[in-house]
């Protein structure tokens, strides 16, 4: 599993010198037996937005791909207006690191959740917004709403 939140990998990668980061990530774009999951999100100025890390540095590769799931990731949906407006409208680094952060609302993406919660984080990855809903507002997995 490799996880790459608001990753600037594809910056590095893009160094004329970088053939060897390029070699990794063209080997981990047919790799099936690796997960890569990147998340993504317009308010982080520090990552690489709507931007395909594999094809956006300009490899192509030979054989099926299966990698990385980019998953967008909407600070409106995590954080409060007030917390975004006070903490965050102007401080990139602190923007940066909030894919890594608590929120403060409950959301689709909730690093925690991701991480310790009962879900394998690719099955997250791939259907945030419905396995979200199977949650109450305890946190508990709810069997009724998971069948719904």
């Amino acid at each position: 599993m490799l996880l790459t939140l608001g990753s600037i990998a594809p910056g590095a990668a893009l160094h004329p010198r970088a053939a060897p980061l390029r070699a990794v990530f063209a080997r981990l774009a047919i790799e099936p037996s690796v997960a890569w999951v990147g998340g993504q999100s317009r308010k982080d100025v520090l990552n690489f937005w709507d931007f395909d890390p594999v094809a956006g540095i300009g490899i192509r590769v030979n054989g099926e791909r299966s990698n990385p799931i980019v998953w967008s990731v909407r600070y409106r949906d995590m954080l409060s207006v007030e917390f975004y407006g006070t903490r965050l409208r102007y401080n990139f680094f602190r923007r940066h690191y909030q894919l890594i952060m608590a929120n403060d609302r409950r959301a689709p993406y909730d690093y925690f959740m991701l991480m310790c919660g009962p879900i394998p984080v690719v099955t997250w990855a791939k259907n945030a917004d419905p396995l979200f809903r199977m949650f109450g507002s305890d946190v508990a997995l709810s069997a009724e709403r998971a069948s719904a």
